[in-house]
């Protein structure tokens, strides 16, 4: 049962309704002790009285002109009944007079059946001689029924009654507030637990609040991304499978061949097995070497690097290549040279070469390749440009996908083992640099893929 309760109040609505419920009760409470403390304090004293009884055409007054015009106190009783019945009844007297002549009559006498203290004693003055005087009780416990106490009694009334119909209301908002406001975090974590036992098309509605529909927007873009991840990953087994299903095909049957004496054991069909090895280890290498740049544990050996004179090292050997193919490569350099750059000189030649050999693959004999090295603002641009037939444009988008040939055969002999432009992707992000791709189709339309790597000095500053 306590962990129950101690479950429930974990909840943040809970928490939330809690946290209302008791800034309702403070600011009512507040209220309500405000109204008992004006009622308390508007109770009344001898001194509304007296002022009151004192005042120009008051009681006082009241009774000297009363004796001056007949000459006796006739009517002085009807008089002073009178004003104790504006401020009480028989019953329940607020105010009680005692009065006597100057020859101590009593004229009227209040005052000892009202059981309340005498607190004043006023002398009624005709023509500069006592005529009488008027003795004062009041009870000060009681508000008197007059006009402004009446209404006094009522404004404390009210905020009392404010008091509890806004503690109550306030209570019932905040829980119907709390509610709203916890409900979108319920389903983003309902949808959240569904996303990790593998329900990737979960998503959840954008509304609340804007830090609310940030956050929604945030998981179905983190949703969204998984589902791709997962879409990717089911293609990348599907063609790791298929890549390597091929020369193991090829393995088995020349082996079960040679076992069974279809084929004799000499050298031709040795080297056959033998390509079909390199094969497979050359894929089992470029895997690798993803998987490394997808954990971000890339080797790097970085050192400053003259990106020109590596580019003419690395086309030294692709030259003698490119001219048996009958291909011409030119290489250009911007005056002055560009800046050096902070980078593996071995990973960066890997990536020239797999675009030179992309290159080549796909330029006719009598074509060209151009490299064109050139200064950019915070860095070093390297263009590598084909006359081949080019890619189509609905290709270009998937180009350095893992896998990805444009060649629908799927040929090794055109087309690789697909990973190399995944490879050079991953290398110059590895570099923080970026690559881009563009191309026309049609006969010596081309194709151009453009490298940008940051210079010593640009790097620093992003590290």
């Amino acid at each position: 049962m306590t962990s129950t309760l101690r479950g429930r109040f974990n909840l943040l609505w809970v928490r939330l309704s809690l946290a209302f419920g008791l800034v309702v009760i403070l600011s009512a409470g507040s209220l309500f002790i405000a109204s008992i403390l004006i009622g308390r304090a508007n109770l009344p004293t001898e001194m509304p009285f007296l002022l009151d009884i004192n005042r120009a055409g008051g009681v006082v007054d009241q009774l000297a002109a009363l004796f001056q015009s007949q000459g006796d106190w006739a009517g002085a009783d009807w008089l002073l009944r009178g004003v104790e019945a504006v401020y009480g009844d028989a019953a329940l007297p607020v105010i009680a007079f005692t009065f006597r002549s100057a020859e101590g009559s009593v004229v009227y006498d209040s005052l000892s059946q009202a059981g309340l203290n005498q607190v004043a004693l006023h002398r009624v003055v005709v023509g500069g001689q006592t005529v009488g005087e008027l003795a004062i009780a009041v009870d000060t416990t009681r508000p008197p029924p007059g006009p402004e106490n009446f209404l006094l009694q009522q404004l404390v009334n009210f905020l009392a009654l404010i008091s509890i119909v806004g503690t109550v209301i306030g209570i019932g908002g905040g829980v119907l507030m709390s509610r709203s406001l916890t409900a979108p975090l319920e389903r983003l974590a309902v949808a959240a637990r569904r996303l990790a036992a593998r329900d990737l098309s979960q998503r959840v509605a954008v509304t609340g609040s804007a830090e609310l529909r940030d956050l929604a927007r945030a998981f179905n873009e983190m949703a969204s991304a998984l589902a791709e991840s997962e879409r990717l990953r089911s293609h990348l087994i599907a063609d790791i499978a298929h890549e390597i299903r091929t020369p193991l095909t090829v393995l088995q049957g020349n082996l079960r061949a040679i076992i069974d004496g279809v084929y004799a054991l000499n050298t031709a069909e040795v080297i056959s097995i033998y390509d079909q090895t390199r094969l497979l280890s050359r894929l089992v290498n470029d895997l690798h070497e993803l998987a490394l740049s997808d954990a971000r544990q890339l080797a790097l050996h970085r050192q400053p690097v003259d990106l020109a004179a590596l580019l003419i090292d690395a086309i030294v050997i692709f030259e003698a290549v490119a001219e048996s193919e009958g291909v011409t490569v030119d290489v250009q350099v911007s005056q002055p040279p560009p800046p050096r750059v902070e980078a593996d000189p071995v990973r960066l030649k890997q990536v020239i070469h797999n675009l030179l050999v992309n290159a080549l693959r796909h330029t006719a004999a009598g074509g060209r390749i151009a490299l064109e090295l050139t200064a950019q603002v915070g860095g070093v641009q390297l263009a590598i440009q084909d006359t081949g037939v080019g890619i189509p444009a609905n290709h270009l988008p998937h180009i350095f996908e893992r896998f990805y040939r444009v060649d629908p055969a799927r040929g090794r002999e055109t087309g690789g083992t697909g990973l190399g432009l995944a490879i050079v992707r991953a290398l110059i992000e590895a570099h923080g640099g970026t690559i881009s791709v563009y191309s026309r189709t049609g006969e010596n339309a081309g194709t151009t893929f453009t490298i940008f790597l940051p210079d010593a000095y640009a790097y620093e500053q992003q590290s």
